[in-house]
C-alpha cells in the first residue's frame, strides 16, 4: 500500500507539473500560430510599402529620363557657345549635374530609409525633380 500511495503522489505531482508547464507555454503562445499570423500580416504590410515605394521610384526614373536628354542638349549648347558665354554656361552645366547627383543620392537614401524619413524624402525629391526639369527648360530656352 505504501508503494501505491508513493506512486500516486508522484503521478499526481508530475501531472500537476505538466499542467502548469502547459499553461505557462499556452500563455507564452508556444503551441499556437499567433506568431505565424502576425508574421504574415507584417509581410503583407511590408509588401504594400515596397509596392508603393516602387511606384515612386518608377515615377522618379521617368522624370530623370525626361531630364537626361535636356541636360545633354544643354551640355552640347554650352560647348558650342561663344567664348564670352561659354564659362557661364559650363558653370550652369556643373550646377545641373550637382543637382542631379543630389537627387540621385536622395533616391538611394529613400530605398533604405524608415517610413517617416521616406515621407519627407518623397516631398523633397518630387519638388527637386520638378524644379530641376523647370530650370533645365528655362536654361535651354536662354542658351
Amino acid at each position: 500500500m505504501a508503494r501505491s500511495t508513493t506512486r500516486s503522489r508522484f503521478t499526481t505531482g508530475a501531472t500537476l507539473f505538466a499542467l502548469a508547464f502547459g499553461a505557462w507555454g499556452y500563455h507564452r503562445d508556444w503551441f499556437g500560430d499567433r506568431q505565424a499570423i502576425e508574421t504574415d500580416a507584417t509581410q503583407a504590410a511590408l509588401a504594400s510599402v515596397r509596392a508603393r515605394a516602387d511606384t515612386f521610384l518608377v515615377r522618379w526614373d521617368g522624370k530623370l529620363a525626361i531630364a537626361e536628354p535636356k541636360l545633354s542638349e544643354f551640355r552640347r549648347r554650352a560647348g558650342a557657345a561663344t567664348d564670352d558665354r561659354k564659362p557661364a554656361l559650363l558653370q550652369r552645366v556643373q550646377h545641373f549635374e550637382r543637382q542631379r547627383e543630389m537627387v540621385l543620392r536622395k533616391i538611394d537614401e529613400y530605398r533604405t530609409a524608415d517610413e517617416d524619413r521616406r515621407q519627407r524624402l518623397r516631398r523633397e525629391i518630387d519638388t527637386e525633380l520638378d524644379d530641376f526639369n523647370a530650370d533645365l527648360d528655362k536654361a535651354l530656352k536662354n542658351a
